[in-house]
């Protein structure tokens, strides 16, 4: 099993290092590789759900908004250990 793959919103760039310091690859969401993210990471759902459910993305959704890069990484880790 590779690294996992997260995808970030735009805004939250702050947590890519984070993220990628904990081992995963990062990419923005409003790429088109979105579709194969292990977890999406957005900076308020009801800002964002509709757009990223257009998409269809099966992945799991973690909302950043109110959490530190310490507590991002752990709900990231948290969604893919129940895969």
């Amino acid at each position: 099993m590779g690294e996992a793959l997260v995808a970030l919103d735009r805004d939250l760039s702050r947590l890519g290092a984070a993220l990628k310091a904990a081992g995963f690859r990062v990419v923005d969401a409003d790429d088109a590789d979105v579709g194969a993210a292990d977890v999406v990471v957005l900076d308020g759902l009801d800002d964002h759900v509709m757009g990223i459910a257009t998409t269809k993305v099966a992945a799991p959704i973690v909302d950043a908004a109110g959490r530190t890069a310490d507590q991002v990484v752990a709900a990231v880790r948290q969604h893919l250990q129940k895969d």
